[in-house]
């Protein structure tokens, strides 16, 4: 799978760990290592959930 992470969504920053789904644990996540901010996802869904962008209003 690719891993390719946006820079987080509420600090900016490109310091990150992502955690795959490994043995019988199914969770994967993405950890910002600077501000905290934590997604938690079935299988292998983390990133893709991280690196979903609410579309901008002026965007509409």
């Amino acid at each position: 799978m690719k891993t390719d992470l946006k820079p987080c969504p509420f600090c900016g920053s490109k310091n990150l760990h992502y955690q795959k789904p490994f043995g019988t644990y199914r969770g994967s996540s993405v950890v910002c290592i600077d501000c905290g901010a934590t997604i938690n996802a079935i299988d292998d869904k983390a990133v893709d959930k991280w690196n979903r962008r609410a579309e901008a209003a002026n965007d509409k």
